[in-house]
Order: C-alpha cells, then structure tokens, then sequence
C-alpha cells in the first residue's frame, strides 16, 4: 500500500513541475464519476487515465482524473479500491499508512488531521505535505475498500487559497 501512495504523489510532483503565485483567476465546473462515485468542482475539464499497478497487496487499478491549470498548479482527484484483507484495521490506521506513504525522502509534513465527509461521516485525513518549493495539500477518505485522494499540488499561496477550500469543499461520495 505505502508503494501505490509514493507512485501517486510522484505522478503529482511530475504534473506540478515548480511553484510560484496562485496562477490565473479559476472557472470552476461540476464534475461527477459514476464510476468513481463521487462528485466535485474543478477548474476545467479533468483528463481521465487508469492504470494498474503492483503493490505489496497486488495488483490495483488507479483512477485518475486531474486539471493542469498551469506548470505550477494541478487539482487531481485519484481512487483506487484495495482488497478486502487490505481495509481490515479501523480505516484510521489504513489512511495514516496511506500517508506515511507519502512521506519518503526530503518530504516534510506541515499538517495532519483526522476528519470526515458527509452524513455518513466517512473517515478521512487532511495533509499538507512540503517538498522544495511545492506543497501538497489533500484530503484522503476511506470508504468501504476505495480509497479517495483528493488534491491540489502548487505553490503554498495556491494550496491554501479559496479557490484550494472551494475545490475540496465541494467533494463528495455518491452512491
């Protein structure tokens, strides 16, 4: 599993190249995954890939749909369903492990926080990750067996301004 979240966020560094400024002013637009189960807003048309990686606990299938908005700004929304023996320990411990995933190398975390989405309250984390100049600001839920990265990699200014908490505001998981 920490092998899938560090193929993740490397595909997330490559997107974002440097940082610097929030960028151009964003015209958001609804985007829904019947497939994904999930809605949210973003900054454009999203471009869709999947791929199926190896992991310790075999092999998965990410799903990724993402909108460069500039060389230093990228949202992108990754799910990936885990199997059932991976997902046995309270989904707390399943998403710390997803962000100790993340943090190898010069990686320094600036944030970590439980929290949950929806009526249903389904357990997430919020993480701020620096590396060099670019910031990675997420949030991760678990529902069931999917797992869902919510994300925004840019400049620290573009990761934490109101269009950064309009974008993660407005996600939700439908049914």
């Amino acid at each position: 599993m920490l092998r899938i979240i560090t193929v993740v966020f490397t595909v997330y560094l490559t997107i974002a190249s440097s940082a610097s400024g929030q960028g151009p002013q964003l015209e958001f637009q609804s985007v829904t995954s019947a497939a994904g189960k999930f809605t949210a807003v973003m900054p454009g048309k999203p471009k869709e890939h999947t791929e199926e990686i190896n992991s310790p606990i075999g092999k998965l299938e990410l799903h990724k749909l993402w909108v460069e908005v500039s060389k230093d700004l990228v949202f992108i929304i990754v799910y990936c369903d885990y199997p059932a023996e991976a997902v046995r320990n309270e989904p707390q411990t399943v998403l710390k492990g997803a962000r100790d995933g993340l943090l190898v190398g010069k990686r320094k975390l600036i944030e970590d926080k439980e929290l949950t989405l929806g009526k249903d309250k389904i357990a997430g984390r919020a993480l701020v990750i620096e590396v060099g100049t670019l910031h990675y600001r997420a949030r991760h839920f678990l529902a069931g067996r999917r797992l869902y990265q919510v994300v925004i990699v840019g400049s620290k200014d573009a990761v934490t301004s109101p269009n950064a908490n309009k974008y993660f505001d407005s996600f939700e998981i439908t049914k």
